[in-house]
């Protein structure tokens, strides 16, 4: 996790989050949404806090394929990946790994 953030990421970094919490609500489409946060995540030099956001982006992860009768062949299954984003939405929007390093300098 790093440790010195500076204003302007920190910044992106609560953005980040508030788009979170907009997926969550729906106002922001996830697709969009998954997006929005892999462009902050590369923004902020790849920060760990955000490296799944670049699969959900991409959508390339096993995770969310569905095997088919046909040996090693795969099927993308959008429920699956809608619930991975819903999941890592819940996760960043309630995350508060940041208030330790920025304090006062939050509010």
């Amino acid at each position: 996790m790093k440790v010195d953030w500076n204003e302007e990421e920190i910044s992106l970094f609560y953005n980040a989050q508030e788009i979170a919490r907009r997926i969550l609500s729906g106002e922001v489409d996830p697709v969009e949404g998954c997006e929005m946060i892999d462009n902050i995540r590369i923004q902020l030099n790849f920060p760990e806090e955000l490296q799944y956001w670049a699969y959900l982006n991409d959508g390339g992860s096993a995770e969310w394929e569905d095997k088919t009768w046909i040996p090693g062949l795969l099927k993308y299954n959008h429920e699956k990946w809608l619930e991975s984003v819903m999941r890592n939405a819940r996760y960043l929007a309630a995350k508060e790994f940041l208030d330790s390093f920025v304090g006062s300098k939050k509010g």
